[in-house]
């Protein structure tokens, strides 16, 4: 009987066979055949084209046999690899540029392996390309590389670290981010760490209760709903906006403008760097500090003092004490002057006062005079300007600008 071959074309010799080579043809068989299919690797070579493997009725050494395949050579996008249609497992390193496709003559599916990643297959004559790493209980690994989705038959795909940090790291100018995408996967939004020159370590925690929506760092960003307690300092770079009623008990910093619909209502310690709008009252408890305007169609009630950069706005500020001569300068602007000494005269400059300017001068251990530049110093009553104003020992007079040339003198004056 002559002889035939199985699958992995080891001869199978009939009875009465090969008189005489039963030895080297079972040598064969085991030493090469059989060592190829559980223990050998072999280079298959591409040349930018597809590769078919086939197994040809003999013991001796084929390609297509071997447990390991070692692609090489030059490959381009879209080469593929045909493997004999028989059950067989394979190893496949794919040391080439492209990725290769993986078949076999007769059946589909397929499976691609990456360039540069090695796979462990199972071909299969009638079922087509199998891969045989589908379910693993545990994987011990320095690194683990994904190359497709992690992906779960049901239920929540859990991750359980033993620091309890699932951890996303960055990589040269890139800040580690988790991307969440819309049902279909057209759009993503990132949650991003701050760059790496902030030197920023922190924890961010999420809210209590119910659900909510945080508020994003967005050009323009509302919060809606949140009541802010005596715990909480209210601090921004940009513009604050409230578009009702804001009622705040503590802190607010606003290094912008802070506008407010409704009325607002303060009792910690208010901070804005340029304006302050207000349509309704504006009612504060503490400090309410203003760099820039403050604008309110409505009343501004404060229990403690309102001020501005000279002072109180409850009490007339003293811009200065003098001995001597002066010239009044804008500096004196909503003062009084205070002079110590009998005789001491006071320039109203010209070119330097404006329609709705006012001051006063108080002339304490003797009388003082008031020397006009201006073209029209008119002490109240007087039918005509006068350059000279004498003020009386303890006298007090107010000028009273209706132009930059025109002051109005009032009080104890001749």
């Amino acid at each position: 009987m002559a002889s035939t071959y199985s699958d992995l074309k080891i001869q199978l010799m009939g009875t009465g066979d090969n008189s005489g080579a039963w030895g080297g043809i079972t040598n064969t068989n085991l030493g090469t055949a059989l060592e190829e299919a559980i223990a050998e690797t072999a280079d298959v070579t591409f040349s930018k084209a597809n590769i078919s493997l086939t197994l040809s009725n003999a013991n001796t050494t084929q390609t297509a046999r071997h447990l390991r395949l070692n692609l090489v050579g030059e490959s381009s996008a879209g080469n593929s690899l045909t493997l004999p249609d028989i059950e067989k497992s394979y190893i496949i390193n794919n040391n080439l540029t492209a990725d290769i496709t993986i078949k076999t003559g007769t059946a589909t599916p397929t499976i691609i392996i990456p360039a540069g990643r090695t796979n462990y297959v199972y071909a299969n004559a009638s079922a087509g390309m199998v891969d045989t790493i589908t379910s693993l209980n545990t994987v011990e690994s320095t690194q683990l590389v994904m190359t497709g989705d992690i992906k779960n038959d049901s239920g929540n795909l859990t991750v359980n670290p033993a620091t309890q940090i699932f951890e996303i790291k960055g990589s040269g100018s890139t800040e580690g981010q988790i991307q969440l995408n819309c049902a279909v996967n057209t759009h993503g939004q990132k949650i991003q760490a701050q760059d790496h020159s902030l030197s920023v370590t922190n924890t961010m925690l999420l809210p209590k209760g119910a659900d909510s929506t945080l508020v994003s760092e967005a050009g323009t960003a509302t919060i809606s709903f949140k009541t802010l307690d005596s715990v909480v300092s209210v601090s921004a770079a940009g513009a604050v906006l409230g578009n009702t009623t804001l009622d705040i008990h503590g802190a607010i910093s606003g290094g912008s403008t802070l506008s407010v619909a409704s009325k607002a209502t303060f009792d910690g310690d208010v901070t804005v760097q340029q304006t302050l709008t207000v349509a309704g009252a504006i009612s504060a408890h503490s400090s309410l500090n203003i760099t820039g305007n403050i604008s309110s169609n409505g009343t501004l009630t404060t229990t403690g003092i309102v001020s501005d950069g000279d002072g109180s706005l409850r009490e007339v500020p003293r811009s200065r004490v003098t001995d001597a001569s002066i010239t009044l300068a804008t500096t004196d602007i909503g003062n009084f002057v205070l002079t110590s000494s009998s005789g001491i005269s006071l320039a109203v400059p010209t070119g330097t006062f404006d329609s709705g300017d006012i001051l006063s001068i108080i002339a304490h251990s003797g009388s003082a005079q008031l020397s006009a530049a201006i073209t029209g110093m008119i002490v109240a009553g007087a039918a005509s300007a006068t350059a000279i104003a004498t003020i009386a020992d303890n006298g007090v007079a107010s000028l009273l600008f209706i132009s930059d040339q025109t002051a109005i003198v009032t009080g104890n004056v001749s």
